[in-house]
């Protein structure tokens, strides 16, 4: 089995989502909203995504809260999946997934740490795993309704990053980057935009299908003030290259429209 890799990048964005402070710090900044398409939902909590070393292995850090109240082998295969090209990409060699809950009125939490490492057939398998027990007072993780989720803000984005793509498609560069947020022709000029989107298009050929992989909402994004944003992840297959997962963040302006603020594209 093949692994993922960088196919062609503009930015590069740290697994699919966030970067947030630590569960334990002070700073109180919104988790992540995760919608996976056909699939489950999750707050990504504070502080991961993240790469760091884990032991001997370089491991991509995920702590999130499920909408059950345990997690499951699917909900755990569904993270490993949906992390794996994240981590390949990367060149790491473990996903360790951090499953917080709230234990009483939310003054501990308990959590279980289960990491996953590349197997011999080529896929991801369970490497070990821990389990911790209430911590009353060491926490100040943050469950609470900080922020809901904007349904129609991940509609509308999730059409607006397929118009993006469209004109990537159509190689209507030029319009693509007028419509561009500022913050992102700040980053680069059209010149080096049109060049980026040509290399996409040389690598890949035509787009053959594309559908939605997942939608994400964050309330802070690397480089950019605070405000909204969101991840649109599609997965398609191209004439030359099958499959690719598109990602597309787009930041909602002053004025309440969303616009293209980065994008990558991983291909196997």
């Amino acid at each position: 089995m093949s692994r993922w890799v960088a196919a062609a990048i503009f930015c590069s964005i740290a697994g699919c989502t966030c970067q947030v402070p630590t569960p334990d710090s002070p700073k109180k900044t919104p988790y992540a909203y995760l919608s996976i398409a056909d699939g489950g939902t999750y707050k990504l909590l504070p502080g991961m995504a993240r790469m760091q070393p884990l032991g001997k292995s370089n491991a991509l850090l995920v702590a999130y809260a499920g909408e059950r109240a345990d997690s499951t082998d699917d909900e755990l295969r569904e993270l490993v999946e949906y992390f794996r090209p994240a981590a390949e990409v990367r060149h790491l060699d473990a996903i360790s997934l951090t499953r917080y809950s709230i234990a009483a009125k939310g003054l501990s939490t308990a959590s279980k740490t289960q990491t996953y490492k590349p197997g011999a057939d080529g896929g991801w398998e369970l490497a070990g795993m821990m389990v911790f027990g209430p911590q009353v007072g060491t926490t100040r993780l943050s469950f609470g309704d900080e922020w809901t989720r904007d349904l129609q803000l991940e509609a509308a984005a999730v059409e607006e990053a397929g118009k993006v793509l469209s004109r990537f498609d159509r190689s209507d560069d030029q319009e693509a980057y007028a419509r561009a947020d500022p913050l992102c022709r700040k980053m680069i000029d059209g010149a080096a935009f049109k060049a980026v989107v040509q290399k996409l298009r040389a690598a890949f050929g035509a787009v053959r299908t594309r559908s939605l992989r997942s939608v994400s909402e964050v309330r802070s994004f690397p480089g950019a003030p605070d405000g909204w944003f969101v991840e649109v992840q599609f997965l398609s297959a191209h004439e030359l290259n099958d499959p690719v997962i598109e990602s597309v963040v787009l930041r909602k302006g002053d004025d309440g429209q969303l616009r293209l603020l980065r994008f990558d594209f991983n291909a196997k």
